[in-house]
């Protein structure tokens, strides 16, 4: 009916299929389209990070970062953080934290500091992740206190744990 060329449509299958861990639909439906949204840029990125693709989704987010900055949002540096928390890229997601709010001027939100915790505790620095927990500048939630229990029991530390559930209840 000539509705996927609309760009919102495209986006809206490529969120789909990616969501369904159809990745190579995805892709090939993000690299058919001539023009690209937020949303197209963002679920790709979102579909490679939460399917294991974390270098791609990294590679995408530099490609938005050297062409099309402009279309960057909040979501677009959650998707990325989420790449580089599972792929164990420390410095590069604290180098795209730091860029995040300074050159884009977007200040993080819980989704940031989670990813940051999870980042930060997968790699077995959960003391950097509870240092970064209690310099937040909003309170923090079950999610950022979950990262943080996570990393507690992969990592084995008791007493962190142990704290991390008295100050989250």
């Amino acid at each position: 009916m000539g509705f996927e060329e609309d760009v919102y449509v495209r986006s809206a299958l490529i969120d789909m299929y990616a969501k369904c861990g159809s990745i190579s639909e995805a892709r090939s439906l993000f690299q058919k389209m001539s023009e690209r949204s937020t949303v197209s840029w963002n679920s790709m990125i979102f579909g490679y990070a939460n399917h294991g693709y974390c270098l791609e989704a990294i590679e995408l987010f530099n490609q938005l970062l050297g062409e099309e900055e402009r279309k960057m949002d909040h979501l677009t540096f959650t998707g990325v953080l989420t790449a580089c928390s599972h792929a164990g890229m420390v410095h590069l997601g604290e180098s795209l934290f730091k860029l995040m709010q300074d050159k884009f001027g977007i200040e993080p939100r819980l989704e940031h500091y989670a990813c940051m915790v999870d980042l930060l505790g997968r790699a077995g620095k959960i003391s950097q992740a509870y240092d970064l927990i209690n310099k937040m500048t909003i309170e923090p939630d079950l999610f950022v206190w979950g990262a943080l229990l996570g990393a507690c029991r992969q990592h084995g530390n008791i007493n962190l744990a142990e704290i991390a559930c008295e100050t989250s209840s």
